[in-house]
């Protein structure tokens, strides 16, 4: 039993469910959640933390240990039970006994808001500032999609009365529920051991026969055991407020008589609502059947998914270890490559930048040596042949050489070093392209 508990908890509070909606993704979520939820994404419900169609408190009636009033006549019982009444005492303690029955129909969830020009809709999960009619996405927090809720929104979901009632024998089951205290007693009050769906109250044993009269049509109710969430007996479609009576497996949905002949199911397969009941239940007996008669190989199967944990850590570690050593391999001889580049492109630029460098010092030495042209001119004021010859001769030959250096200038080396630039995009591609290898495995 305790195992079943994480099936009783709503995936939004979680918390165990109370007033659980089904969702037409057959997953399920309280009336509080659900209406959080729809104002969360902008959609216009109820305050939330409303209780849907709560009754009015109950009259209480004195203690029976202190003895009893007169039985009342049955048009006062009516009276009292509808309209809340009795003496202000017995109406607080009823008050304190409970925390309010309540009453969903169907959907009812949500406050209607004002009415609307006519034409338009009033449905719980209205958009905030829309006029016309519009579809309803609620984001299921279970299956983590969009689940269309039609124009009706929150109003077309049925509350989920057999989880309520799982939740609710669970809860008694491992001792969480609260006692519930008889709504019609003075304090101090009795434990209530008796509930009515009719009156939507419990009550100890004297207070039921006390409103339930003999002779009267009270006397018909059914007692049920003592709750602080009244149901309906049966499940009421939440559009025509009619008892359920036929399941249509093209929709998979629950509809009454007058939505079995609407348009909207033309054409489509209804049977009546004891069919599916017998095929759903036989088929989910089968299931469950197979299911317990098939522990021995769940066991068998588990230890093998163990097992297979094990080795998916150990193998994944090494293929991880693995990968990285060869991308470390990768990133060395690239950094020697890189290395070795870099090497070649330091030594062309220390080559060019020498030869520069030397160039520079010849043309510096030529400025240096303007003092051989105040020479020259010097020298060819010489009118002495023979001596003009030995003289002119050395000198003429070093001003060739500086005629000719300036006549034919051009830099001793290049300044690019565009011839040194990498074409990578093979590697690249290579190495966008590197993966593992195909066909080695399934992730």
């Amino acid at each position: 039993m305790k195992n079943m508990e994480r099936e009783l908890v709503c995936p939004v509070c979680k918390e165990m469910y109370k007033q659980p909606l089904a969702l037409p993704c057959m997953h399920n979520v309280c009336h509080v959640c659900a209406s959080e939820v729809l104002l969360q994404h902008g959609y216009l419900c109820c305050d939330p933390t409303s209780e849907p169609s709560s009754p009015a408190a109950t009259p209480a009636t004195r203690s029976p240990r202190l003895g009893r009033r007169g039985v009342p006549k049955p048009d006062r019982l009516d009276r009292l039970l509808k309209s809340g009444g009795g003496d202000g005492d017995g109406a607080a303690g009823g008050r304190r006994g409970s925390a309010g029955p309540e009453e969903p129909r169907g959907a009812g969830l949500c406050v209607t808001p004002p009415r609307p020009p006519a034409g338009f809709g009033t449905y719980p999960g209205r958009k905030r500032g829309t006029v016309h009619p519009q579809t309803i996405s609620f984001p299921c927090p279970a299956c983590q999609r969009d689940i269309d809720l039609g124009e009706r929104g929150l109003g077309s979901l049925f509350r989920n009365l057999t989880l309520e009632r799982v939740v609710e024998r669970y809860r008694q089951t491992i001792n969480i529920s609260a006692a519930i205290m008889c709504q019609f007693c003075k304090p101090p009050q009795l434990e209530a051991t008796k509930g009515c769906t009719e009156c939507k109250s419990s009550f100890c044993n004297e207070c039921f026969k006390l409103y339930h009269p003999w002779g009267t049509q009270k006397a018909q109710h059914e007692p049920t055991p003592p709750t602080l969430t009244f149901r309906p007996k049966g499940l009421m479609c939440p559009e025509h407020k009619e008892e359920v009576t036929h399941y249509c497996k093209t929709c998979q949905r629950l509809v009454c008589q007058l939505c079995r002949v609407r348009r909207t199911h033309t054409s489509h397969k209804i049977t009546p609502v004891l069919s599916a009941y017998q095929a759903l239940r036989e088929k989910l007996t089968k299931s469950l059947a197979y299911i317990l008669s098939s522990q021995d190989t769940v066991q068998t199967q588990i230890a093998e998914l163990e097992e297979t944990v094990k080795h998916t850590e150990v193998n994944g570690s090494q293929a991880k270890e693995e990968v990285s050593q060869l991308i470390q391999g990768l990133c060395s001889m690239l950094e020697e490559k890189r290395a070795s580049l870099l090497q070649a492109i330091e030594e062309c630029q220390q080559e060019r930048l020498a030869s520069l460098h030397y160039q520079i010092q010849e043309h510096q030495a030529m400025l240096e040596n303007s003092g051989m042209v105040g020479y020259a001119q010097e020298v060819l004021k010489e009118t002495d042949h023979p001596c003009f010859v030995q003289a002119a001769k050395q000198l003429h030959n070093r001003i060739l050489r500086a005629t000719d250096s300036l006549q034919s200038f051009r830099p001793a080396a290049t300044a690019s070093f565009s011839h040194f630039q990498l074409d990578v995009s093979r590697e690249l591609k290579l190495l966008t392209d590197l993966a593992f290898i195909k066909g080695c495995g399934r992730c």
